[in-house]
């Protein structure tokens, strides 16, 4: 009987359902796991998302709850990495592991355990911006573009193969939670396209260029405090970036007064 990586390298058809491990959540990770369940050529054999999933007071969709509703076992887990997590892993057997909006960085180990290898759904165009709140930072930075990429997971942050991108332009007066709903939105169109696409698990590829305008930001979230000294377009560029609730809001002193800066409600 030929074992999945010998179907993968021969490109034979798989007969039996994929079985896929979802690690992810917020609203663009359960959108995307909502299309691997839809999907009839995928078995979704386990979810595994962060702690904070389940707090009552978060602002997004449970990615636990939908498991609970489909009858798949979910895990919130805060150490992907650790022994137990990766025999947890391992007893799942999935062939390919999807995780969107997953804040911990997976080891060679977990990597390396699914057949058709590990792949990330990025909120921004990688090669441009790696890391953290990219959506903000695109804002800060006067860009008039950023998009989506679905890429291989390799050793590195968001540097793994790229499968496939979506561009989304960044209007101006698009804010830091319009332009997130905008990439979320494209994220998940671009993953629902490449799951079921022909080449679905044998993706084509191409590798990252690393450029000297590759930007890479950790998880250290740029100050709200508005600094009056900069040019005009940064000044507001830095308010619509940071106009996401329900984070804090930007705002200034004058004096000892505080001042925040809200987002007029339509």
């Amino acid at each position: 009987m030929l074992k999945i990586r010998e179907i993968q390298k021969t490109g034979l058809t798989l007969i039996r359902k994929l079985r896929v491990l979802f690690i992810g959540g917020k609203d663009v990770g359960c959108g995307c796991l909502r299309c691997l369940i839809e999907n009839s050529k995928i078995d979704v054999v386990g979810i595994i998302t962060n702690p904070s999933d389940t707090a009552k007071n978060r602002w997004y969709e449970s990615a636990v709850e939908i498991g609970l509703e489909n009858n798949i076992p979910a895990y919130a887990i805060k150490d992907i990495n650790s022994s137990k997590s990766i025999s947890l892993i391992k007893s799942l057997f999935p062939d390919i592991v999807f995780t969107v909006y997953c804040d911990q960085i997976l080891s060679s180990e977990v990597i390396n355990i699914p057949s058709f290898g590990c792949i990330n759904l990025h909120l921004a165009l990688s090669e441009e911006y790696r890391g953290c709140y990219p959506t903000t930072w695109a804002i800060l930075n006067g860009e008039k573009r950023v998009g989506a990429t679905i890429h291989y997971i390799d050793t590195g942050i968001d540097t793994g193969d790229i499968i496939a991108q979506k561009e989304v332009p960044i209007g101006d007066t698009d804010t830091g939670k319009t332009l997130y709903d905008k990439c979320t939105q494209a994220g998940i169109e671009l993953f629902r396209e490449q799951i079921s696409s022909a080449t679905f698990p044998n993706f084509d590829r191409r590798k990252q260029a690393t450029t000297s305008k590759t930007k890479y930001y950790k998880r250290a979230f740029p100050t709200q405090e508005i600094d009056f000294s900069k040019p005009g377009n940064e000044v507001f560029d830095h308010i619509r970036a940071h106009l996401f609730e329900p984070f804090p809001p930007p705002y200034f002193y004058i004096g000892d007064t505080k001042y925040i800066v809200m987002k007029e409600h339509d």
